[in-house]
């Protein structure tokens, strides 16, 4: 469960971990060489991916079954794994993974910032809850 939404250089994640209680995860990691990677699914399968990309990819790349990370590279390009690696670009400048992802990609269409469309859909959707989590690329300086 959980709501991960990336628009115009911004990454935004509820912080709701559902295992038959509810408990508080930070989902959004920033990568070594900028950027960063939120995750969703089933949370301990979607962690260990991100902590083999936060350690420098050493050793060999874990699948991570039910769980999909999305990644947002220093350049703004946006970046999809599904269960495996390696990660793929998508064409697509919005995007969005975990239960709450329609909802989300379609606040964002209308205009929502991904920030703002994971707070609306954590009004609606059971598996997504506040506080949100926010990672911004930071603006590149003119010469």
């Amino acid at each position: 469960m959980t709501t991960v939404a990336v628009k115009d250089g911004v990454m935004a994640a509820d912080t709701q971990l559902s295992s038959g209680t509810i408990h508080r995860a930070q989902k959004i990691f920033e990568l070594p060489g900028g950027g960063c990677v939120g995750g969703c699914g089933s949370w301990s399968k979607a962690y260990a991916a991100i902590a083999w990309l936060l350690g420098g990819r050493q050793g060999d790349a874990p699948e991570f079954e039910d769980a999909e990370l999305v990644i947002l590279r220093p350049d703004g390009t946006v970046w999809i794994a599904c269960e495996r690696f390696p990660e793929f670009p998508i064409l697509d400048d919005v995007a969005s993974v975990g239960c709450g992802s329609a909802a989300a990609m379609a606040l964002m269409h209308q205009g929502f910032s991904a920030k703002d469309a994971v707070r609306a859909t954590c009004k609606t959707d059971p598996g997504s809850s506040e506080p949100i989590q926010v990672y911004k690329l930071p603006k590149k300086r003119k010469k």
